[in-house]
């Protein structure tokens, strides 16, 4: 894949040399929330939403660690994807 606009990815694709690995990605967008992504992204978490957004990190950590621990790509996201 590409970096597409995320400047952290494409520092992490540039420092390794390659495009093509595996990367978990956590979803935040708020269909209902109408403002540029950026702005969206860094936005604080609202009051309401903190739960939710916790849940998620942690969500990911489990994923992460399964594939680290050596759980193939594919059997992470049909375990972790919501």
């Amino acid at each position: 894949g590409s970096a597409g606009t995320h400047n952290g990815m494409r520092s992490v694709i540039a420092e390794i040399g390659v495009s093509d690995f595996a990367r978990i990605r956590i979803g935040i967008r708020d269909p209902e929330v109408n403002i540029p992504i950026i702005n969206y992204v860094l936005s604080e978490v609202k009051k309401e939403d903190y739960e939710l957004f916790i849940a998620a990190c942690k969500r990911a950590a489990r994923a992460a660690v399964a594939f680290a621990e050596g759980v193939s790509i594919e059997n992470v996201m049909t375990a972790y994807n919501g």
